[in-house]
């Protein structure tokens, strides 16, 4: 939206504060998350030395 509004209205309006007005007018939903128990070994574990560059958990 702010994308839009910058190339319509010749004027800035930055992605944080289109958020912060549609999220104060009940317009923004929290995104539901999906938990995850980690697990005790990787499903598919790598098979030679430097195969798993990185990993993230987050």
């Amino acid at each position: 939206m702010a994308v839009a509004f910058t190339d319509g209205e010749k004027t800035f309006v930055s992605e944080a504060s289109v958020y912060r007005i549609l999220k104060a007018e009940g317009l923004v939903t929290s995104p539901e998350f999906i938990v995850m128990k980690a697990a005790d070994a990787f499903a598919n574990p790598t098979t030679a030395i430097k195969q798993l560059w990185q990993t993230d958990f987050t």
